[in-house]
């Protein structure tokens, strides 16, 4: 039984909104544990038999790979804290795991050392050539 409050997710009063928030929470998690559990039976009961059969008893039967589901609200304020603290330079703007954090949340695709210092690059570059045009 799904309790009310989930279906009534920031329409209600600012208690209600909490509530409600934290049933999703709730609801969120028992579902992903009966997704892992249907995912550990399909590989117990049938994977591993195919495998087995094909290949011969392994040491590992596999996983399902899955992107876990991730509350856009609590990534868009992950983005904007990284925004601003890279803005501010209390992360630097070269941190290449901040950069690929920023990058996941906002979906696009991780880059690279060399990618990120070709941009540091291009930046000086264009930095340069600004200041001569103002001057």
């Amino acid at each position: 039984m799904v309790p009310s409050l989930i279906w009534d997710e920031g329409s209600g009063g600012l208690g209600n909104s909490g509530i409600s928030g934290n049933h999703l929470a709730v609801l969120d998690s028992n579902i992903d544990a009966i997704v892992r559990q249907i995912q550990d039976q399909l590989v117990e009961k049938l994977a591993r038999h195919l495998i087995q059969w094909n290949f011969g008893w392994q040491n590992d039967w596999g996983k399902f790979e899955r992107q876990p589901y991730s509350d856009p609200q609590f990534l868009l304020s992950r983005a904007s804290s990284l925004v601003t603290a890279m803005s501010t330079q209390i992360i630097p703007n070269t941190d290449l795991d901040a950069i690929n954090r920023l990058r996941e949340d906002l979906g696009v695709a991780p880059i690279s050392q060399e990618e990120l210092l070709s941009l540091v690059k291009l930046q000086s570059v264009l930095a340069e050539g600004s200041s001569k045009l103002e001057s």
